[in-house]
């Protein structure tokens, strides 16, 4: 399974840089998916096929029968279920990628902790420890 790839591979300085600037010398879509596939080699290596334009259009699409995500529940520590909506596999390479290209390429606000590499909601909630208000 690779639920490690949940979060954002850690790039040094350099591979920023290089992922920036493929990213705002993109001019189409196969400046895109050339893009895309050199963060899905450098994530994934071998394992997952390269992305194509005719994937990208087929997930892309809102009105596709193509069903993206797909459901299942679990129990919660009351007993009743909660409902999951997980991508598939080819989607969520797809956003695994497209997450990485974004931290890449845009700067966290200092304030932010969710889904931000290298921060938690620990982090979060450190800052409202012995705080009278919390909003």
């Amino acid at each position: 399974m690779l639920f490690f790839y949940l979060f954002a591979m850690k790039f040094d300085n350099e591979h920023k840089n290089q992922i920036r600037k493929a990213f705002y010398d993109l001019r189409n879509v196969e400046d895109f998916i050339h893009l895309l596939n050199r963060i899905r080699a450098y994530v994934f290596g071998d394992r997952i096929e390269p992305f194509n334009k005719a994937q990208l259009s087929l997930l892309a699409r809102h009105n596709s029968s193509f069903d993206r995500y797909y459901g299942f529940e679990i129990k919660k520590k009351n007993g009743s279920n909660r409902q999951i909506f997980a991508p598939h596999k080819e989607l969520k390479y797809i956003q695994v990628c497209l997450n990485d290209i974004l931290n890449a390429v845009y700067d966290v606000h200092e304030a932010a902790t969710g889904f931000v590499p290298d921060r938690s909601i620990v982090d979060n909630a450190e800052k409202h420890v012995r705080k009278k208000i919390c909003v």
